[in-house]
């Protein structure tokens, strides 16, 4: 799944991997896999995907802050 990701207030475009692609969600928290030592290069393309670190997920105080539209649970 393409994600966007807020990494000490810096922003990320990447591939989420290692979970279903209907069991990403808002807040959830991920860590970077890098490519292996032989793989490296000098930019930002040495993350090779972003994958569930298993830790409980961010509680998004203002969904509007971020654009989008809310839990499931706040749509129903």
């Amino acid at each position: 799944v393409g994600a966007i990701f807020w990494v000490d207030a810096a922003h990320f475009i990447g591939l989420v991997a290692g979970i279903p692609a209907n069991e990403v969600r808002l807040g959830m928290r991920v860590k970077a896999v890098w490519r292996s030592d032989e793989e490296l290069r000098e930019t930002a393309d040495n993350v090779h995907h972003w994958a569930p670190t298993g830790e409980p997920d961010v509680e998004i105080a203002s969904y509007e802050l971020i654009g989008a539209p809310g839990p499931p649970e706040a749509r129903a």
